[in-house]
């Protein structure tokens, strides 16, 4: 039995404006990394929650304190 929600495309969309607007953040930010969707019935290490095809996590690393960064 399928869930329903939102379509990984639209999913996809939205992931992808967020982390185009981190931009904005730079040169704190050191990089970003985009899941979006999970096959249905994993369970998610970080939730133990099954999140299912129409979700997206996103990472952002930011650069250390002392790290020096440029613009």
């Amino acid at each position: 039995a399928g869930r329903n929600g939102t379509p990984i495309a639209a999913t996809d969309r939205v992931a992808q404006s967020i982390t185009g607007q981190l931009g904005r953040y730079q040169p704190a930010i050191q990089s970003t990394f985009v899941r979006v969707g999970e096959p249905e019935g994993v369970v998610n290490a970080n939730t133990e929650d099954p999140d299912g095809p129409n979700t997206a996590d996103i990472y952002v690393t930011l650069h250390s304190a002392d790290e020096p960064t440029t613009a």
